[in-house]
């Protein structure tokens, strides 16, 4: 019986294989890559060089992919804190100083001349202090008043 499966699966590979002769005649075409071009343009993003920090950090973000040379909105959880500019290569770096937040998450938006990105920063008391303030870029503090996202975690139930 398994003798018999065996040969039945190589006729029926060998008969497609003899099925496909006819198009072996065909010239292959190159693929135009230029008409794919653009297709996997790099969405903006912004990253920080931490996801968790002690409150009194100061964290550093970049943001990347985004429109060159133009002004963006900084708001953290729906709060304006100001404006950044890009550089010539769509980039930006800028530092957040938590020394006057309280523990909790926090948004980071950036957005404006057709562009929006956000990440999220945790405050938390056990994670590492960051000192990012002597790089160049420019700092932001974050409000005493900014209050931190609610969240709500819900159970993953399966059957």
């Amino acid at each position: 019986m398994q003798h018999l499966r065996k040969l039945g699966l190589a006729l029926v590979i060998i008969s497609v294989g003899f099925a496909l002769i006819p198009y072996i005649a065909f010239q292959a075409e190159s693929i135009n890559w230029r008409m794919f071009a653009g297709v996997y343009e790099d969405e903006p993003s912004l990253i920080g060089d931490a996801d968790a920090a002690q409150p009194g950090s100061d964290v550093a973000f970049n943001g990347y992919n985004l429109p060159r040379n133009a002004t963006l909105n900084l708001s953290v959880n729906g709060m304006p804190l100001g404006t950044l500019m890009t550089d010539g290569n769509g980039s930006l770096r800028f530092v957040l100083r938590t020394s006057a937040t309280n523990i909790g998450t926090y948004q980071i938006v950036l957005s404006g001349a057709g562009a929006r990105t956000s990440t999220i920063l945790i405050l938390d008391p056990s994670a590492p202090l960051i000192d990012a303030s002597g790089n160049g870029s420019p700092q932001i503090d974050l409000p005493s008043d900014l209050q931190s996202l609610s969240q709500v975690f819900l159970p993953l139930v399966l059957r």
